[in-house]
């Protein structure tokens, strides 16, 4: 009888919802997260391979880039564009021939390794393992930018979820340390997403990394944090709009993407050492996206064009793209993919970089420090519930 009244029950609880306008966006998003899950769980098994068909561009580089999406992991090698991951990317790094990424199921963020291998005209990834999986229950907290670390071997993702840089030991598999970059008044580190850590960058000892807010003293609207560490002290400095992301130091350049602009007078800009790069190149690809992702080698660049709109649900409703630039050649290619992440460079060469150096690039770029903070020493975590 108890098992009747409750048949009853559910009955018309679904009854109450079948016609509610939410009742088929918890529907959609319910099948998309199992046709992620049921993806990544292929893409582990050996001997699965995505499709190897090609996207061709009319522009061609020297250098071969990786780039991520919402609708995968995307390799650029010539004028040819080929998918190696189906499912919804963010961070991405490469180290040889070794590739990180992390893919974002709706319900858990994953970190995976994977080597990649040229087969003819066609790369592949092969001997696939999962190295770290959480849960994550929303965009915002999903593993967002990553960098490996070659001094320490480790691999270093920006936390968003719990406002941290966390370096993972990819052969043990478990987080090693675990960096909170702000703390409040009394003392206690911030471990939610307050700052939005979204972009990391490993130069030999230090780690250059983004915020999406935060900067201290504006008000309204507020800037964003950019800023660096040595693993003893963090150093904050603040840009005048929200929204950053990527960075990237080329010899004594630093590169981000200002990704949304003012929100009144201008889009989204590059930045080089604090000023606008190539802007008026810029300004008229870039009026319908925020630029995120970039990818830097020499004198070729790569940036991402992602679909922007104030409701996050609809930012997949659009098609994104791709900013291929050589000096004064510009080309713009428009994607299926609505949300470009991070674009990595495959062959990238190592920057070297001392810390009174660091300082003055930084400086140079966006004035002076505004916040130092000490880091506690060899703090590992122990809140983060892996699977």
């Amino acid at each position: 009888m108890n098992f009747l009244k409750k048949i009853i029950l559910l009955n018309y609880h679904i009854s109450q919802i079948f016609f509610w306008k939410e009742f088929k966006y918890i529907v959609n998003e319910f099948f998309s997260n199992i046709e992620k899950t049921s993806n990544l769980r292929k893409f582990l098994k050996k001997n699965i391979k995505f499709e190897k068909k090609k996207n061709n561009v009319s522009f061609s580089f020297k250098n071969t880039f990786l780039f991520s999406s919402n609708l995968g992991l995307f390799i650029i090698n010539e004028s040819q564009i080929q998918k190696i991951f189906a499912g919804d990317v963010h961070g991405v790094s490469i180290c040889k021939d070794v590739v990180f990424f992390s893919v974002f199921t709706g319900i858990h963020s994953s970190i995976i390794k994977a080597k990649l291998i040229r087969n003819k005209l066609s790369f592949e990834l092969r001997e696939k393992e999962r190295i770290l999986s959480f849960e994550t229950l929303y965009g915002n907290e999903r593993i967002h930018g990553l960098s490996f670390d070659k001094e320490t071997g480790n691999l270093c993702f920006a936390n968003t979820q719990r406002n941290s840089i966390c370096y993972v030991d990819i052969n043990k598999k478990k987080i090693v340390n675990e960096i909170f970059i702000m703390k409040d008044k009394t003392g206690l580190s911030i471990s939610s997403d307050h700052n939005h850590v979204n972009s990391v960058n490993c130069i030999n000892n230090f780690v250059l990394f983004t915020c999406h807010s935060g900067s201290v003293g504006i008000k309204k609207r507020g800037g964003s944090l950019v800023g660096f560490t040595d693993k003893k002290k963090i150093f904050f400095f603040k840009t005048t709009n929200r929204g950053v992301h990527d960075i990237n130091l080329i010899s004594n350049d630093l590169y981000i993407c200002d990704s949304f602009g003012n929100y009144k007078t201008y889009t989204g800009r590059l930045l080089r050492n604090g000023k606008p790069f190539m802007e008026n190149l810029l300004r008229r690809f870039s009026s319908n996206y925020m630029l995120r992702g970039l990818g830097i080698s020499g004198n070729e660049f790569l940036i991402g064009c992602s679909y922007i709109n104030p409701d996050r649900s609809l930012r997949k409703k659009n098609s994104g793209g791709l900013i291929f630039m050589c000096e004064k050649n510009i080309f713009f290619k428009k994607l299926q993919s609505s949300q470009i992440n991070e674009i990595k460079c495959v062959n990238d060469k190592d920057v070297r970089v001392g810390k009174a150096n660091l300082l003055k690039i930084f400086e140079k770029s966006f004035g002076k420090c505004i916040y130092q903070q000490e880091i506690e020493k060899n703090f590992i975590s122990k809140k983060i519930n892996l699977i």
